[in-house]
């Protein structure tokens, strides 16, 4: 639907009370409540960013090792189970709680009681993880830490139109993809470490999210939600404010971001058994290779963030939203045609430069296509669900492929599945 135009960052705030486009609105409030430059919002989602990403990425491995004592007769099987329960409570999780952010009264503000319960309660969940040797207990343990990981997750993505100014949103974003990708490579890093423990892993890890989570909701900058208005409706207004607008562009961008996400998960959820099994390694050699891969990913991933962030306020997000997966695509071919390691770091290379000038643009590219504020945290994180809902159905997908096909047509699957999702966003036009 067409947006009304974007007024000037110093123009002055309109008088109507009821906003219509991202900028817009946020430009709206108050100068003082709003900060010119990233400050302290930036460094704190970047390490926010990093303290979740390394456990969940370092847990991911430890889980798909921990698997074969777990459940030695199936555990590809067992760790499909797992994965698909967590982020099908994982994508409900952050739209509920995205609601309950915006509604949230406190003196701490809407979000940073979300951000600390959550890493309170995730790192004790992967923890139960690690402790247990019932395979009902670990997937309970793991669908508790993948919820908590998306309540934390929702509140933040609601923490840059809180502060920040619309034309810094690409900087900001280019902040939060390179925390992202420093959890990356910690989190391989890591994996090389436990690989051959994996229990221990699951026990150690959960306090690298606490120690940093709970130290960035005390750091974030206090501003007290009490005296706010509360929304009106009761139950009834809450089941109504779930609900995701009715915005073709807004879906379009769901949809690519959805399908490029699953294309990478596809290969990531699968490293370990693509570099045991597909390869042909050893454990521990299969553990530092992914180390080796992860460090590879993040040196080209963290360059195209450095240079796509700040490039894409002033060229626009659209170039970066569509080359990202095509590159992707390309760089699963060496993959297809060669079971060596060098052809594993080579998709984490050229992967790592797609999802780096991705990663450098995600947070900006969903606050552009916001149709409204009236639901900041919501709507964000309905699209942020579609980084999670991929880890319900890469399993299926690629442990169904590689199972009755192998691994090669699942390496096709992700080419493809590329190719779409560059495609989805050749129609949006309110993304910058």
């Amino acid at each position: 639907m067409p947006t009304p135009p974007r007024p000037p960052s110093d123009a002055p705030p309109p008088s109507t009370s009821t906003p219509t486009s991202t900028s817009t609105s946020t430009e709206a409030r108050p100068r003082t409540a709003l900060r010119e430059t990233l400050g302290i919002i930036g460094p704190l989602v970047l390490v926010f960013n990093l303290g979740w990403s390394a456990t969940n990425n370092a847990g991911g491995a430890y889980l798909q090792a921990a698997s074969d004592a777990i459940a030695p007769g199936d555990p590809i099987g067992f760790y499909t189970t797992a994965s698909t329960v967590g982020a099908v409570l994982a994508a409900i999780t952050i739209v509920i709680t995205g609601t309950l952010s915006d509604r949230t009264r406190s003196r701490f503000g809407k979000r940073a009681p979300w951000i600390a319960g959550g890493a309170i309660i995730g790192s004790l969940s992967l923890m139960l993880t690690g402790a247990s040797s019932s395979r009902v207990l670990v997937v309970i343990g793991w669908a508790l830490f993948q919820m908590s990981i998306n309540a934390m997750i929702a509140a933040v993505l609601a923490v840059g139109p809180d502060h920040l100014v619309p034309r810094i949103f690409g900087r900001m974003s280019g902040l939060a993809g390179l925390g992202v990708l420093l959890g990356t490579v910690a989190g391989g890093v890591l994996t090389a470490v436990f690989i051959t423990r994996p229990q221990q892993g699951l026990l150690a890890v959960p306090w690298i999210m606490l120690v940093v989570c709970v130290g960035v909701a005390v750091a974030l900058p206090r501003r007290s939600s009490i005296d706010e208005s509360r929304p009106a409706g009761g139950a009834r207004g809450f089941l109504r404010a779930l609900v995701p607008p009715a915005d073709l562009q807004y879906w379009l961008v769901f949809a690519g971001r959805f399908l490029f996400v699953l294309a990478l998960y596809m290969v990531v959820l699968y490293q370990v058994f693509i570099a045991s099994d597909y390869i042909g390694l050893g454990r521990q050699a299969a553990g530092n290779l992914i180390a080796t891969a992860s460090a590879v990913l993040a040196v080209c991933a963290g360059a195209a963030t450095v240079i796509a962030g700040p490039l894409s306020d002033r060229l626009g997000r659209r170039p970066f939203v569509i080359a990202a997966p095509l590159l992707t695509a390309v760089a699963v071919v060496p993959l297809m045609a060669f079971r060596t390691p060098w052809a594993f770091l080579a998709f984490f290379a050229l992967g790592g430069i797609a999802y780096g000038a991705y990663l450098s643009v995600d947070a900006a590219l969903m606050l552009d296509v916001l149709p409204d504020q009236d639901h900041v945290a919501k709507d964000l994180s309905v699209l942020n669900a579609s980084n999670t809902l991929p880890a319900v159905f890469a399993p299926i997908v690629a442990g169904s492929l590689s199972s009755a096909v192998g691994y090669e047509a699942s390496f096709i699957a992700v080419a493809v599945t590329c190719v779409v999702a560059a495609a989805c966003i050749i129609p949006v036009r309110r993304v910058r």
